[in-house]
C-alpha cells in the first residue's frame, strides 16, 4: 500500500476489543532433558540456551543410516512438542521461510489471542545443516494478562510515524501486519504486547528496505514502548 492509505488500513483493524498484552516469563525452561529424546532419533544434540529461547545443533550418531526426510518430520514433531509444553499457544506451520531459503527443512509459527506472533521471536525453525540439522527457538512462556486499560493507539499517530521514516522518499511500498510482537532469541522480553509490523521498500528497487515495529496499543501504566525496546532495522 501507499503512505496515504496506512490511516484506513489500520483504522480498519480496529473494529475488535484491543488485544490484552501478556506478561512473559524472563526464565527460559530448561529444555536439556526433553532434548535427551533426539538419540532415539538418531541424533546427538547440542543445546545452547539465549535470553529469549535457544539454539540446537543435531549430529547424526550414525551418518550413513540417516533418513534426512523422515528426521526432518521427526525433529519439527520434537520442537512442536517443546514449544507445546512451553507455552499453551497455538502452532502453525509457515511454509513461507521455506520458499525463500533451501536451508530451511520447517517453520513453526504460533498465534495468540486469534492474532499472529510476528518479529524475530515466537517461532521456531529447523535448518539443514550438513549431515545433519540446527533449529532456533524463540517462545516464551506466558504467565498472566496484564489487566491495565488498553485502548488502541490512533490510527493517524501512526501513520505520522511511517511518514517521520520515511521523510521526503515517498516512493516507497508499504507492508503492515498486525499481531502479538515477540523478540528475538537473543532479547530479554517481559511484554508480550500487540503492535504493527511495517516493512517499507523503496520503488522503484534501490536496494533500501526498512522495518518498523510501533505499538498498536496504549496500555494503562506501560509506556508505549515497553516489549518492543523500540525495534526498527534498516537494510541498504
Amino acid at each position: 500500500m501507499e503512505l496515504d492509505g496506512v490511516a484506513d488500513w489500520v483504522r480498519s483493524g480496529q473494529d475488535r476489543p484491543p488485544p490484552v498484552a501478556q506478561r512473559l516469563d524472563i526464565e527460559v525452561p530448561a529444555v536439556d532433558a526433553q532434548w535427551l529424546d533426539a538419540r532415539d532419533l538418531g541424533f546427538a544434540a547440542d543445546v545452547r540456551r539465549q535470553p529469549g529461547g535457544f539454539d540446537a545443533r543435531f549430529r547424526p550418531l550414525r551418518p550413513d543410516a540417516v533418513d534426512r526426510s523422515a528426521s526432518v518430520e521427526q525433529l519439527a514433531q520434537l520442537l512442536r512438542a517443546i514449544a507445546e509444553g512451553t507455552d499453551g499457544r497455538e502452532i502453525v506451520e509457515d511454509d513461507r521461510p521455506r520458499a525463500e531459503d533451501a536451508l530451511v527443512a520447517r517453520e513453526l509459527a504460533t498465534m495468540v489471542e486469534s492474532l499472529p506472533v510476528v518479529g524475530p521471536g515466537g517461532r521456531a525453525t529447523l535448518y539443514r545443516d550438513g549431515a545433519g540439522f540446527a533449529a532456533e527457538f524463540a517462545i516464551r512462556r506466558r504467565i498472566r494478562p496484564v489487566m491495565g486499560h488498553t485502548t488502541w493507539r490512533d490510527p493517524g499517530a501512526v501513520a505520522s510515524r511511517i511518514r517521520g521514516v520515511l521523510g521526503a522518499s515517498t516512493d516507497c511500498e508499504i507492508d503492515i501486519e498486525l499481531g502479538y510482537f515477540e523478540a528475538s532469541k537473543y532479547d530479554v522480553q517481559w511484554l508480550m504486547r500487540p503492535a504493527y509490523v511495517v516493512t517499507m521498500t523503496q520503488t522503484p528497487p534501490t536496494g533500501w528496505r526498512a522495518v518498523l515495529v510501533e505499538p498498536a496499543t496504549h496500555i494503562e501504566g506501560v509506556g508505549d514502548d515497553v516489549g518492543l525496546e523500540p525495534w526498527f532495522s534498516e537494510e541498504v
